[in-house]
């Protein structure tokens, strides 16, 4: 049988083994009580979503650039045309400094990205369809 460790040895081996152990403890204890309340604040967010509207969307598609210019839009105008929360597809009419109102059917996804195609062209007088398309991001949806 082999002899036990002089008794300040054993007092080490305990506190080495003890102290990490406490340490994590309190952390632990630390960031829970840091994000207790990280889920309530998500909920009332989503409790308190605001419902899609035509000016929401409108702002964020403004923001499309010129297919020529690449200038961004100088306003736009959109208007649901499907139900369901996000109301696909939207029209939208964005108008550019350089004289060109253009036209798409905008669709909105979950994650609040949005992509439009269908592009008519009015400038000078003339309107055409064209094959150009935007994409952007980030409509607030519910």
């Amino acid at each position: 049988m082999a002899p036990l460790p002089p008794e300040g040895t054993r007092r080490g081996l305990t506190a080495l083994f003890l102290i990490p152990l406490l340490l994590v403890g309190v952390v632990s204890f630390i960031y829970i009580r840091a994000h207790e309340n990280a889920g309530a604040v998500l909920l009332i967010r989503q409790q308190h979503a605001q419902a899609l509207t035509a000016g929401m969307v409108s702002r964020v598609v403004q923001s499309a650039p010129d297919p020529v210019t690449n200038a961004p839009g100088l306003r736009a105008r959109c208007v649901r045309e499907g139900s369901g929360p996000l109301s696909n597809p939207w029209r939208c009419m964005i108008a550019y400094r350089s004289g060109r109102q253009i036209q798409y059917e905008v669709t909105l996804s979950a994650s609040g990205s949005y992509a439009g195609d269908h592009e008519i062209v009015d400038y000078r007088g003339l309107r055409h369809p064209d094959t150009g398309s935007i994409r952007g991001c980030c409509i607030a949806v519910p």
